[in-house]
């Protein structure tokens, strides 16, 4: 992997694992994850104890990331954009 992607800030916004789990095996600085209200996923991370925040709205995603700081934002399985 390019070293110069460690130096950045990604989120994750979506509602499928596989995409999240390489980015963790990647050691990415995952600075937010956003996850579909009631998806797998959620569901998952929640029984995991895991942060993230869950989204249920285009607004309120919108929202989230004009509050954060970040440098890519990795969307898979994401209904709003």
């Amino acid at each position: 992997m390019n070293s110069n992607l460690k130096d950045n800030k990604f989120v994750f916004m979506g509602n499928r694992r596989f995409v999240l789990d390489e980015m963790n095996k990647l050691n990415l600085d995952i600075v937010s994850t956003l996850v579909v209200e009631g998806s797998f996923l959620a569901r998952q991370l929640i029984n995991e104890e895991r942060k993230f925040k869950s989204i249920n709205s285009k607004d309120q995603l919108l929202k989230i990331l004009f509050s954060i700081e970040f440098d890519y934002l990795i969307l898979n399985g994401c209904p709003y954009i």
